[in-house]
């Protein structure tokens, strides 16, 4: 995938499958204060897959799904 980060490739490559498969990932930009980053648009995004960079954003987004 391209991507301005790059981290889907980097995912892709661990999992042994091809660059241009599809996948996009949803990730927090920096540190949070929410409960759940920009609520609306994390929750809404067309991918179930999210990064986070800290364990209580983590366990927020578990207990919505």
């Amino acid at each position: 995938m391209k991507s301005g980060y790059g981290f889907e490739n980097i995912y892709l490559d661990y999992a042994k499958l091809n660059r241009l498969t599809p996948f996009i990932p949803n990730y927090d930009h920096g540190w949070s204060f929410e409960d759940i980053p920009s609520k609306k648009t994390t929750l809404d995004h067309l991918s179930n897959v999210h990064l986070a960079w800290n364990e209580r954003v983590f366990k927020n987004l578990k207990k919505k799904n």
